[in-house]
């Protein structure tokens, strides 16, 4: 697991992979079940389909659209259902993977302007701990680790 230096690194849980669409919602679906928690989201991402003029079949140009996807984008809210949390929530949102359309390098928590850590209900900062437990430890070492890939 990463070391905690500060704020930005509490709110912050770097994947130890990149994660498409697929990957990122089994995830979400890994961390809902195990945690136990509510997890809503919503997914926005680039599509590009394009006309390709250059493949020939037989001498026929064949009409075939290529399509390529773009910056992938999640928004969400997780609210744990454990009772020592008292239904603690955050939203979050998700962080592109650099050179890798279409996926997503980290899952970032709402961060207020100016706030330190003590500024944090306790059960909010547990919620990002049990959170990121999950992903490291029981999603990517435990899980997928038995499951394959999953992306």
């Amino acid at each position: 697991m990463e070391k905690i230096k500060d704020i930005n690194d509490l709110v912050t849980i770097e994947l130890p992979e990149s994660l498409g669409i697929r990957g990122l919602e089994d995830l979400l679906k890994y961390v809902g079940e195990h945690l136990p928690a509510d997890v809503n989201y919503n997914v926005s991402y680039f599509a590009d389909l394009r006309y390709n003029r250059g493949l020939m079949k037989k001498g026929v140009c064949a009409r075939k659209l290529i399509r390529t996807l773009g910056t992938l984008s999640v928004t969400g809210t997780i609210r744990s259902l454990l009772r020592s949390s008292s239904m603690a929530f955050d939203s979050f949102q998700t962080q592109p993977a650099e050179n890798e359309d279409g996926k997503v390098k980290a899952i970032r928590f709402m961060q207020v302007p100016g706030w330190e850590i003590e500024d944090y209900r306790k059960e909010v900062i547990q919620l990002w701990s049990d959170v990121r437990r999950e992903i490291g430890l029981g999603y990517f070492l435990g899980y997928k680790g038995i499951a394959g890939e999953k992306k």
